[in-house]
C-alpha cells in the first residue's frame, strides 16, 4: 500500500508487531530493539501510515536520525481510546522487522504495516 506521501508499506492483517529485534543495527553492528515510539489516534489506516512518514520527515528536518519504519493499527477505536483503553489505536515503531513470524503475534482485527 502506498500512502499519500508516496511511501510504500507491506500490509499484514491480524498481526501485532511486538517489541523485539528490529532489522536495523547500530554503528557497532549490534541489533537494535523494535519499540513503540509514539501512539496516536488514527481514524483510518492511511492516517496511521501518513503519521509514520511525517514522523520521519519532521525528524530529518530537525536534524534527528529518528525514524518510523512500521506501525500497528487497530480500526476499533472504541476499544483503544480513553476511558476503556490505551488512549491510542495507532502505534508507530522505530524500525522494520527481520521476520514477521518471529516479531509479531496473531491479533484479530489488527493491521501491521512495514515500510518497504
Amino acid at each position: 500500500m502506498t500512502n499519500v506521501l508516496g511511501d510504500q508499506f507491506a500490509i499484514n492483517c491480524d498481526r501485532d508487531l511486538n517489541v523485539g529485534p528490529a532489522d536495523e543495527t547500530d554503528s557497532e553492528g549490534n541489533s537494535l530493539p523494535l519499540v513503540d515510539i509514539l501512539g496516536i489516534v488514527a481514524y483510518a489506516l492511511d492516517d496511521c501510515l501518513v503519521s509514520c512518514s511525517e514522523y520521519t520527515i519532521r525528524s530529518k528536518q530537525y536534524g534527528s536520525t529518528n525514524r518510523c519504519g512500521s506501525v500497528t493499527f487497530s480500526p476499533n477505536i472504541s476499544n483503544h481510546t480513553y476511558p476503556k483503553g490505551y488512549g491510542t489505536n495507532c502505534w508507530l515503531k522505530n524500525g522494520t522487522v527481520k521476520s514477521l513470524s518471529t516479531s509479531s503475534t496473531f491479533a484479530l482485527g489488527y493491521i501491521s504495516a512495514v515500510l518497504s
